[in-house]
């Protein structure tokens, strides 16, 4: 063990100095800004999503330990890692609720200027992991029928219902929740592809909360220019981020920058596993009641049958103001991008657990 641990952190990582004693020594700096020369007296590298972790980044350095803040590894040169025997965490699930409280947020806000409510909605989930269960949990719970998609699982499950993805042209909302892959039998790369948006309509709601590379967002530009009545678009994850394609957010429903796991719950609690784990190995103590406590959801709402869920959920959070935040912010692109996400406003979580 060093004489005293080294941490180089992503600065949108909350609570870190709380979290360890003198022994450990923490740094910030804008995770996109990372580079190896940052490193070369770093034990320990803790990110999220925007910085890339691979041999052009870590080869010669220091670096004994990854973490990322996220749920998400499609950043992570895990083979480079593995094969270095550099130590790795991550947070699967730290940020599910939020992003599931989002989703239902984007719905209710599309409901409310349909004149509509969640009574006899059919939603259908692409990606049945973490978030996207979390999200058939809580649509259960408010009598939503849900149709699920999801190949793998599928593959192991073969006595459950799924459905195939042209199947999810059926649903009301479609919500795609699935990592990046590229390679083996079901590669979900421009998965949303032009023969799926054609197959949709304006009666119908798309939304992507999981990678921009899901979407082909140029192709959706296309589409959206192109088609008298195309489906609505609620985009939180882009393509080439910061550099996101502008002319694309004009044609969203709701357009935002990648802030669907912003809920301060969610960032607190990926810090907290990711404190744990490097705890665990470097052999240095953790304080982990320093973060417990902003991890508390206080007086969570269960929706009844008798409420205006509709309502209630946009009382909780309104989704609109993330929209316009981006929108506001448009034409000093890209540098606004990552503005909006490190001073993001705190959110909090709000639905009791299911």
């Amino acid at each position: 063990m060093p004489a005293s641990v080294r941490i180089l952190a992503d600065e949108n990582i909350p609570g870190l100095p709380h979290a360890f004693g003198e022994d450990v020594t923490v740094q910030k700096m804008p995770g996109r800004d990372i580079q190896r020369s940052d490193l070369s007296a770093v034990d320990a590298l803790l990110l999220r999503s925007v910085t890339r972790v691979n041999e052009d980044l870590l080869k010669g350095t220091s670096v004994k330990f990854v973490g990322t803040a996220t749920i998400g590894l499609d950043h992570i040169d895990l083979d480079y890692l593995n094969a270095s025997n550099i130590g790795f965490a991550y947070a699967p699930g730290s940020n599910a609720q939020s992003v599931v409280e989002y989703v239902l947020a984007a719905i209710a806000f599309w409901l409310q200027r349909t004149n509509r409510t969640f009574k006899g909605l059919k939603v259908g989930i692409v990606g049945v992991g973490r978030i996207g269960g979390l999200l058939q949990k809580y649509l259960q719970q408010m009598g939503v029928h849900c149709l699920l998609c999801d190949p793998p699982r599928q593959a192991q499950e073969p006595n459950e219902t799924y459905y195939s993805l042209q199947s999810m042209s059926e649903a009301d909302v479609i919500s795609f929740h699935v990592p990046l892959t590229q390679r083996g039998p079901w590669p979900t790369r421009h998965l949303i592809d032009v023969a799926f948006l054609n197959a949709l309509s304006a009666d119908q709601l798309l939304i992507n909360t999981a990678r921009g590379d899901i979407l082909d967002n140029q192709m959706a530009l296309y589409y959206v220019q192109n088609t008298a009545s195309p489906v609505n678009l609620v985009l939180d994850v882009w393509q080439n981020e910061p550099m996101i394609n502008a002319q694309l957010v004009q044609h969203c429903l709701l357009a935002t920058p990648h802030i669907a796991g912003y809920a301060i719950e969610g960032k607190w609690r990926a810090t907290a596993m990711l404190c744990q784990a490097l705890s665990d190995y470097f052999q240095v103590p953790f304080k982990r009641t320093a973060l417990d406590r902003n991890i508390r959801v206080n007086d969570p709402w269960q929706p009844q049958s008798n409420e205006n869920k509709v309502s209630k959920l946009l009382s909780y959070y309104d989704i609109s103001q993330d929209d316009q935040a981006l929108r506001n912010e448009i034409k000093n692109l890209p540098q606004s991008f990552d503005k909006l996400r490190k001073n993001y406003p705190t959110r909090h979580e709000f639905l009791a657990s299911v």
